[in-house]
């Protein structure tokens, strides 16, 4: 592998970064750049995604959107991020993961007032590399509510 570089997913090939995300066995739409793109034309919504990229060839990308409520200055108490499905890298590498959290932290530093990874797959594995990079892990949380049950 040769030196490694972060680029904002707005200079990435729009194939090359959906390519990626289509083929990984985490990949989903919320990391694709149509969902990001989608969010650039919605009010209280930022999008924002990196690349991590050897040479041109991407090796991890992790994509997200800040959400806000309201008009300044109370929406600087609502701004969040929203990583759904968490960082994707080749071969799930706990480096390169790393590197793309601590990307995403540095970025959103003092934009939001927290960032949140929902897992839709399972994640455990990369557990040890959410809690060295200052995160906690949970579990995905379901709820299954039986409607055809009585109040009681």
């Amino acid at each position: 592998m040769g030196e490694l570089n972060i680029k904002d997913y707005s200079e990435v090939k729009h194939n090359d970064w959906n390519e990626y995300v289509y083929n990984h066995k985490n990949g989903n739409i919320f990391q694709t750049l149509m969902y990001l793109n989608m969010h650039n034309k919605s009010f209280g919504a930022i999008p924002f995604g990196f690349a991590l990229c050897d040479d041109d060839r991407i090796v991890g990308v992790v994509a997200g959107v800040i959400y806000q409520n309201y008009f300044f200055p109370i929406n600087i108490l609502t701004k969040r991020a929203v990583i759904i499905g968490g960082p994707l890298t080749d071969n799930d590498n706990a480096e390169l993961i790393e590197r793309l959290i601590r990307e995403t932290d540095t970025f959103l530093k003092r934009k939001v007032v927290y960032i949140q990874f929902r897992n839709i797959t399972d994640l455990s594995g990369q557990k040890e590399v959410f809690e060295k990079t200052g995160f906690f892990y949970e579990e995905h949380l379901d709820i299954i509510h039986h409607l055809d049950q009585d109040v009681d």
